[in-house]
């Protein structure tokens, strides 16, 4: 029975989605003051994939999560010193995220988790990479 139930919610979830989709702009737009973050490529432009994010979020379970600051330049400067990539501190919030629901106490064993780390830090106007967590 609980198969079912879970069946018919992503149904009605997936229902809400295709209507959000017909007036995406109503719904989403990009933050009117979003202030100064190290993470600045999240708050400026409407996010392109949200249907799709959202989409996957209601229907697996999850949830969304605003983070402190010091723990997005926390974990922009980890996963640039454990993986090498010069990912920017937007494209790891995701690690972010991560480290916020350990740090919390959600114990992630036994799951499956994905991260990307994605854009690249890109030189300030001064001509140099701007640090991580500079903000």
């Amino acid at each position: 029975m609980g198969g079912r139930h879970l069946a018919l919610e992503e149904d009605r979830v997936r229902e809400v989605l295709r209507a959000a989709a017909a007036e995406r702009a109503r719904l989403m737009w990009p933050w009117e003051s979003p202030g100064a973050s190290a993470a600045c490529s999240i708050l400026d432009d409407e996010t392109y994939d949200w249907l799709a994010v959202v989409e996957g979020m209601l229907v697996s379970g999850g949830f969304p999560n605003v983070l402190p600051e010091e723990l997005l330049v926390r974990a922009n400067r980890l996963a640039r010193e454990a993986s090498g990539v010069p990912a920017d501190p937007t494209g790891t919030a995701g690690w972010a995220g991560c480290l916020a629901l350990a740090e919390g106490g959600l114990s992630l064993a036994g799951e499956t988790v994905v991260v990307l780390f994605t854009g690249v830090e890109r030189p300030t106007a001064g001509g140099s990479a701007a640090a991580a967590g500079s903000v």
